[in-house]
């Protein structure tokens, strides 16, 4: 890994996805760059924020599409 690292390398690290190497490597520039840890923050925020969100439709959402699909095709949908 460079020492200019990219959004790639801050993603890898924040899901653990760097090899056991580059994360030692990654930490000890860590402790030494101010700035890469102003980074590290920043993509750490925004990775909080995005995992904040739900990941299931609001409930008025899925009645609004069955409501639709029924209008539509005449039939309640088949889940398989």
């Amino acid at each position: 890994m460079e020492d200019n690292y990219t959004e790639k390398e801050f993603i890898k690290y924040l899901y653990h996805e760097l090899t056991p190497l580059e994360e030692e490597k990654f930490n000890q520039r860590l402790g030494e760059d101010f700035f890469l840890q102003e980074n590290l923050e920043n993509f750490r925020k925004t990775y909080d924020f995005l995992d904040s969100f739900s990941e299931n439709p609001h409930p008025s959402s899925v009645s609004l599409i069955l409501e639709y699909s029924l209008k539509k095709f005449g039939s309640k949908p088949v889940f398989v």
